[in-house]
Formats: structure tokens, sequence, C-alpha cells
């Protein structure tokens, strides 16, 4: 009678198992565009910021030679300057 009641156990554990394993990889890949121009800051040829909301948002940018000064960004991406001459770029939490 145990081997009766562990093998039915045995058989759900394994596919759960085999359920979970085959689920993961479609959860957490990632969508091509995402990985090409990821939210915020990045840099490729040049510096760009990709604006993930839905609204137009304020940004600090930190440029190396001027400072930090703010720019209103639409959703998407857009070109904020040359690689290497900016620190980075935030949103400031105001919408413009």
């Amino acid at each position: 009678m145990r081997t009766r009641r562990s093998f039915p156990s045995f058989i759900g554990a394994l596919a759960v198992a085999v359920g979970m394993s085959m689920a993961a990889p479609a959860s957490a890949a990632a969508s091509p565009s995402s990985l090409k121009n990821p939210c915020g800051f990045y840099e490729t040829d040049a510096a760009y910021y990709n604006n993930c909301e839905q609204s137009k948002v304020e940004i600090v940018i930190d440029d190396v030679d001027t400072g930090k000064f703010e720019k209103c960004v639409g959703p998407g991406v857009t070109y904020i300057g040359e690689k290497g001459d900016l620190y980075g770029a935030w949103p400031n939490g105001k919408t413009c």
C-alpha cells in the first residue's frame, strides 16, 4: 500500500516540476525591443533616453562639460547627446 500512495505523489510532483520548467523560459524572456531600447538613459552609438511612460516627462541630463540641465521628452526614444559626453539622465518626477 505504501508504494501505491507514494507513486501518485511522485507523478504529481513530476508533473508540477515539468510544467514549471517549461513555463519559466516563456515568462522570463524579454521582448527584443526592450533589450534594444531599455527604459531610461542608455548609450549605443550616441546617448539616448527612452521614456517608457505614456506622457511627456521632464528629465535631468548630467553633461560632462555643462553640468545638469532639464529637458522635456515625449514617449519613446529621444537623442540627448554624443556618446561619452553625458554622465547620465533620469526623470525628476515632473510632467511637461
